[in-house]
């Protein structure tokens, strides 16, 4: 019996691997969020939310979020970002790990590629939104929050929209209810120059000045304020997205 255990140990050894390399993820599965990064062309997060949409989001002070859509090869456990300037060809590894090739154009149409892998951020240490003001008016706008919506770790009500349209050099308060449950809103102003959208929470929004001179209006801290965005009066997100 014992001249058969090595063999009975490599069919072990050949079953496990089989099993492991046979894996399929759904793609809900995959959706959620991640760290991103691709050399020196982007460093940042990337939220992928159930109904395909993916936004990205550098990680500095001055950027905007920037929305694609998700395709998804269940068979090949291949996965495609397309965003208006870039693509992600990448293979799943794992659910926590996604690794392949991003490919960007700059404004100056100028082509650049790179390596890129996407890590998951645990829900637990992190919770992402990405803000994003889809259309601007004389006196209203309209805006989305993106994150991992229908995950239950994630009360909708623990969080607030807070916008401050500003006109000159003051920034008034508008503050609206709790995140919609597909992130979607719009927002009744005055007449204002410039608008600011935060997501903070629940309690922060008790605190908040009614109006400020200070640009921009709060800081993102992953405390209390957990996205910003900002658009100039009549501004409309460009309609040819993948």
């Amino acid at each position: 019996m014992r001249k058969f255990l090595p063999l009975i140990f490599i069919i072990l050894a050949l079953l496990t691997v089989g099993t492991a390399l046979c894996k399929k993820y759904s793609r809900r599965k995959i959706t959620g969020q991640y760290a991103f990064s691709a050399g020196s062309l982007f460093d940042g997060t990337v939220i992928i939310a159930k109904d395909r949409s993916v936004t990205r989001l550098p990680g500095t002070n001055d950027a905007h979020a920037v929305a694609g859509r998700l395709k998804f090869k269940r068979g090949k456990q291949r996965v495609r970002i397309l965003w208006p300037d870039a693509e992600f060809d990448g293979h799943i590894v794992s659910l926590n790990l996604i690794t392949g090739v991003y490919d960007y154009t700059s404004t100056s149409n100028t082509f650049h590629t790179s390596t890129a892998e996407l890590a998951a951020i645990p829900m637990e240490s992190n919770i992402l939104f990405h803000a994003m003001i889809t259309r601007t008016k004389k006196r209203s706008m309209r805006g989305v929050i993106f994150f991992n919506y229908g995950n239950k770790e994630i009360q909708k009500r623990d969080y607030h929209i807070a916008v401050y349209p500003r006109s000159g050099s003051t920034s008034t308060l508008k503050l609206e209810k709790s995140l919609p449950k597909l992130g979607f809103f719009n927002s009744l102003l005055p007449e204002y120059d410039l608008v600011e959208v935060f997501v903070v929470s629940k309690d922060y929004a008790k605190l908040l000045p009614d109006s400020t001179t200070d640009f921009p209006a709060l800081y993102v801290d992953g405390t209390n304020v957990f996205a910003r965005d900002w658009r100039d009066k009549f501004y409309q997100i460009p309609k040819k997205y993948p």
